[in-house]
């Protein structure tokens, strides 16, 4: 398990957050479920107070270790904060006077590892949730993605 206590700066002295963190994660057998979370203390909250995230993790080896599959499922939750807004014309971030709420995504990968080369499919928001992270910019669109991993040299 890891636990920490940290402090960060933006540029204003009214900027100053304060931050803990933790993380832990559990093994049986061919599974390992995987805890973390942060909480921020701030003046000013750009990014939500709270954060939370829960993975489950499955690793196993096939055809005497030539094929390795992995797969994941994990869950991200971000707490309510004020709005960010962006203004294109000046390519501009700020705060806003309103609040965005709480979102939960669900996300899966699985991956299947050959020597030197890895196929995965991994979907994005699983359950299409209507969420913003941007005030004005929805995401609520699942993201499906296919892809080759290729180590060419060692």
């Amino acid at each position: 398990m890891l636990m920490s206590l940290a402090k960060g700066t933006l540029r204003a002295a009214s900027r100053y957050f304060y931050f803990f963190s933790g993380e832990g994660s559990l093994t049986f057998w061919k599974f390992t479920m995987a805890l973390g979370g942060q909480y921020t203390l701030a003046d000013v909250h750009l990014t939500p107070a709270e954060s939370a995230w829960g993975r489950l993790h499955f690793h196993d080896s096939f055809l005497n270790g030539a094929l390795i599959v992995d797969a994941y499922g994990t869950a991200f939750y971000q707490g309510r904060h004020l709005d960010i807004m962006y203004q294109p014309r000046l390519d501009r971030f700020f705060t806003g006077t309103g609040y965005t709420d709480a979102f939960v995504t669900l996300n899966w990968k699985i991956v299947a590892t050959i020597q030197t080369a890895q196929v995965f499919l991994e979907m994005e928001n699983a359950l299409s949730k209507d969420y913003q992270i941007v005030f004005g910019y929805l995401n609520y669109l699942r993201i499906l993605r296919f892809g080759l991993n290729w180590v060419l040299w060692d």
